[in-house]
């Protein structure tokens, strides 16, 4: 630029922009200001070089206009640009939260269905450990007693042993207890109120298992079956039963056990 070597003129930038971040230069200033270890003229002066004219050139393209400080070109974020960013994330949140909500009540069928599963496995187990017959039955108290007794549209959950005769008492130490779920009304289980298993661990009737009246059946399928639905905007539909041959396991009721969907229901 007007003959100046191009490293000079990068130089003469460098050295005018920290003049700038320092001082302001006034373009009809004859003073020379100090940059760095050198000294530069900004407009004509007494005894300037011939490099004056490309100095002028770029104090103008500093300085701006005559008498106006050199200020940062740095800016922030407009008021109007701010809005659109809240607008879009207002969007982005609206359309989140309905999948949000259904994936956490999906969760709590998850979660009661589990629960349900592990307390019939528990009783399953303690049956086989202890060689006598167990108990297991739902019910709404918080409590773990031998007082206990079964109810049927209980979310809480009771493993019981049996006992053979008045010598042989059942304790509250001998009790095992669960919750399916802290909050009841967001969940509907159906199923039966009282599972009784036998002393090799598979399903039997009993007729008075001693839990306030509810009595141990097996279906014509030879099932206990418990279905675990939770409201709206739950989709998900689960099933845990316990079959003669000893086995519990846990399905999705909107799936046909197959090959191809083992998680499904016979």
């Amino acid at each position: 630029m007007f003959g100046e070597p191009k490293s000079r003129v990068r130089q003469l930038h460098h050295q005018l922009h920290c003049c700038a971040n320092r001082n302001s230069v006034h373009l009809a200033s004859r003073r020379r200001w100090p940059c760095g270890r050198v000294h530069l003229y900004c407009g004509s002066s007494r005894g300037a070089s011939h490099h004056s004219k490309p100095m002028d050139h770029l104090c103008e393209q500093v300085a701006g206009e005559e008498g106006r400080p050199m200020l940062s070109k740095r800016r922030g974020f407009s008021l109007v640009e701010l809005m659109v960013v809240v607008a879009l994330l207002a969007i982005l949140l609206a359309l989140a939260v309905p999948g949000f909500n259904r994936w956490i009540a999906n969760a709590q069928v998850r979660n009661a269905n589990e629960s349900l599963q592990n307390g019939l496995r528990l009783a399953q187990a303690e049956a086989q450990r202890r060689y006598r017959r167990v108990v297991f039955f739902r019910t709404t108290a918080s409590t773990c007693t031998t007082g206990t007794t079964a109810v049927a549209t209980g979310t809480n959950w009771v493993v019981k042993p049996i006992a053979t005769n008045s010598d042989d008492p059942v304790l509250d130490s001998d009790l095992q207890c669960g919750q399916m779920t802290s909050k009841p009304a967001n969940l509907t289980v159906t199923g039966p109120t009282a599972t009784c298993f036998s002393a090799a661990g598979r399903l039997t009737a009993v007729a008075n298992p001693d839990v306030g009246g509810a009595a141990c059946t097996v279906n014509a399928a030879g099932l206990a079956t418990f279905n675990v639905t939770g409201v709206a905007p739950a989709d998900r539909r689960l099933r845990v039963y316990a079959n003669l041959a000893g086995n519990v396991r846990s399905c999705d009721r909107d799936k046909t056990l197959s090959a191809s969907t083992p998680d499904g229901c016979p």
